[in-house]
């Protein structure tokens, strides 16, 4: 049998004038071949009969055609959905028309389908209005409803739900509608306003004013909004009170009350349209816009599209040279695979964001993690964080890299580089969630976290900092661990995952199936040139004393720089221009970048920078800033005391020459260069019998060491 056949089915038929009329497959007559239909959008139709060879003949044709959609048919939902007062109407009519409809309720031997036919069907009808006194008008209706709407007991039905009007806007009359007021406004028996067309111009004036957008930069709530439009549309005039002129209010009874007022409003209000106006689109876009996409199109398996974002930790940190300066907060930047939720990046540090720390970041997540644990005391196996790979994509916000810095990115790595829009955080949930994470798991519980709920008066908790840049970066690695192996993903998994039996898969496994399944996207590169290729490059300034960075901060030894004769004072050569690709994590090695990259040097610490081993470029940096400060904090001290130094040194000159001019009668003397020998040797003898009789007079002490004689001559300078 045809689809188009089946009971209750639909179909559209071309009749004469061309016009396709809608009709209700009832009934089969399998003896007869005939079929029995009615017309549903025809409320006076009563069912006809068609030979089953014509309805498929035009099936064939395409004068007959199935209708997929059933517009009139009756309400499924179960009872407890539908209001007793509906169940209780469809219930008496089906009692009426269950015996002529119902094949259970027709006597044994009689036709079921003899409703439908013509000759049969007004017998029935009197038949069943002397039987329960309803009138057989009604009868006709109620059959009708039965078959137009799918023969079911739900198509009889009463439409209460679209009796009324609702929705519509009704014209007020004189009386006032709604319930009548608990309270009088003014207390002289008034039962409220209407709101008329005026009055409803006035509140949609007020709406359209302080509730539909911003006025004068402030988001006005229902309550505020409500009492401004009051003073604008709905007073009496202008009164001096107090030399400025007022609005009088109406009274109560003649204007429209705040729930008046907010219903109105809320009626002609576009929620959209409106929320954009109030918060503007980039925050509509980020906390109040419909969700129904998703993004995990955008990735094909591990190591296809990462995820980098950075944050400021809210956390104090001291220092590791002296633990009793506090540092600062630190920066956070995690990297996070898309497709799989794991965190395969991780860098801190105390400057940025910047280029230079989601550099360090993406190192991170391209290089072996069991290398970097051990830097930080952790001991990890390669399975506990197998992330070490070259992603196919990259996605950031407009911070870290969009800079010229990022470039090198495309064709030294072949990877793609995409920024999300300004303040479109949503657009890389999964990073922007594991700080949210972080926050709550970890760093709540440390001292020296930013408790930004603080009372007046509290203890300063940047007091109660302990930890270290290391320590911090040691928590941190826990946490991620902590996340790949026991972080529930849910619904967040591919379709032909398999699923656990017990728990809810996480990061970790669906990394390792994807790997399973030949579905890694990452490639694997040499450590030591990803780290060439992402370390920044920093400019070398070459002296006697090594090669240096950052004012000589930090200066490095190098068999090129010494061969060529960099490390030469005086020479006249020109200044060298090269640059270092430094690791800000470790500064214990530079790399001497010449000529484009075609020359490549490892150079190490000198020896009097050797105290900075293994310390962070951001603790290096902080020590000098702290020295240049201590310094600049001694300078006034200091030009004082220089100040008082060359004041007594300039008076004890002319003290001593205005005494060499009284030995001499006053006259002015000239040195004498010949006798220099016994003039000293003369002088000599006068200091030790000077001294000789200090020791006497002095107390008894240790030996003194005895004087050498040294007669050499000491030429006077030309």
């Amino acid at each position: 049998m045809s689809t188009a056949l089946a009971l209750n089915a639909l179909y559209e038929a071309d009749e004469g004038d061309g016009v396709p009329v809608l009709y209700r497959v009832l009934h089969h007559d399998a003896g007869a071949a005939e079929v029995a239909v009615i017309a549903v959008e025809n409320e006076r139709a009563l069912p006809a009969w068609r030979t089953r060879a014509e309805l498929e003949e035009g099936l064939a044709d395409g004068s007959v055609r199935l209708r997929t959609d059933d517009p009139y048919l009756a309400d499924t939902r179960p009872d407890e959905f539908l209001s007793v007062a509906a169940r209780r109407g469809r219930d008496a009519r089906w009692s009426v028309i269950a015996p002529l409809v119902d094949p259970a309720c027709v006597p044994p031997g009689e036709d079921p389908a003899a409703i439908l036919r013509e000759n049969c069907r007004g017998p029935l009808v009197k038949s069943a209005h002397r039987e329960t006194g309803c009138a057989w008008d009604k009868i006709y209706r109620w059959l009708r409803l039965y078959w137009r709407r799918g023969q079911t007991p739900n198509a009889l039905l009463p439409g209460y739900e679209r009796s009324g009007g609702r929705g519509k806007i009704r014209v007020p009359g004189e009386k006032k509608r709604g319930r009548p007021r608990k309270t009088f406004g003014a207390g002289d028996g008034s039962v409220g306003l209407n709101v008329t067309a005026e009055v409803l111009d006035g509140i949609l004036k007020g709406a359209r004013r302080y509730l539909y957008r911003k006025h004068k930069g402030r988001a006005y709530d229902y309550t505020e909004a409500y009492q401004a439009t009051r003073e604008d549309f709905f007073h009496e005039g202008m009164v001096f009170r107090g030399g400025t002129l007022v609005p009088l209010l109406l009274a109560p009874d003649r204007c429209p009350t705040y729930d008046q007022f907010r219903y109105w409003a809320e009626r002609y209000r576009d929620a959209e349209e409106s929320m954009k106006a109030r918060y503007g689109e980039r925050r509509f876009n980020l906390r109040h816009r419909s969700v129904l996409g998703s993004s995990e199109h955008l990735s094909r398996g591990p190591g296809d599209l990462y995820l980098i974002d950075s944050t400021v930790g809210d956390i104090y940190l001291v220092s590791s040279i002296d633990r009793r300066r506090i540092v600062g907060r630190p920066v956070i930047y995690f990297v996070v695979d898309h497709w799989s939720r794991m965190i395969v990046g991780l860098y801190v540090a105390l400057e940025g964001p910047n280029y230079v720390g989601a550099a360090m970041a993406l190192e991170n997540a391209f290089t072996d993690k069991v290398a970097y644990c051990r830097r930080f005391g952790r001991q990890i196996e390669p399975e506990d964080w197998p992330c070490a790979h070259v992603c196919a994509a990259v996605t950031a916000d407009r911070a870290e890299l969009l800079s010229n810095a990022s470039n090198d990115l495309v064709p030294g790595f072949r990877m793609r580089v995409s920024n999300t829009p300004p303040f479109r955080a949503d657009m890389k949930s999964y990073v922007e969630a594991q700080f949210r994470l972080t926050n709550e798991t970890a760093i709540r519980r440390e001292p020296g976290w930013v408790e930004k709920a603080r009372d007046r008066g509290e203890p300063d908790y940047r007091l109660d900092a302990v930890l270290t840049l290391e320590e911090f970066t040691q928590m941190l690695i826990d946490l991620v661990l902590l996340n790949n192996r026991t972080r529930a993903l849910r619904d967040q998994v591919p379709q032909d995952f398999p699923l656990p039996r017990e728990g809810a898969p996480v990061p970790l496994d669906l990394w390792e199936w994807g790997t399973e399944q030949g579905r890694n996207m990452g490639r694997v590169m040499d450590a030591e040139q990803i780290r060439i290729n992402l370390l920044p490059s920093i400019p070398v300034t070459a002296s006697r004393f090594g090669l240096g960075i950052y004012g000589r901060a930090l200066c490095y030894e190098s068999a090129i720089a010494k061969k060529e004769g960099w490390l030469l004072e005086g020479t006249g050569r020109k200044r060298v221009h090269a640059s270092f690709k430094l690791d800000p994590r470790d500064v214990s090695t530079a790399y001497l970048w010449l000529d484009g990259g075609r020359r490549i040097e490892r150079c190490a610490l000198t020896q009097k920078y050797k105290r900075f081993q293994g310390l962070m470029l951001e603790e290096v940096l902080d020590d000098k800033d702290r020295n240049e400060h201590a310094a600049r904090a001694a300078a006034p001290r200091r030009a004082q005391a220089l100040a008082e130094f060359h004041h007594h040194q300039a008076k004890r000159d002319e003290e001593a020459a205005a005494a060499r001019e009284a030995a001499h009668g006053g006259a002015k003397v000239i040195p004498i260069v010949d006798g220099m020998r016994e003039a000293r040797r003369a002088e000599r003898d006068r200091v030790r019998r000077g001294e000789a009789a200090a020791r006497r007079t002095a107390p008894a002490s240790a030996p003194a060491r005895p004087f050498e004689d040294d007669d050499e001559y000491i030429p006077f300078p030309s």
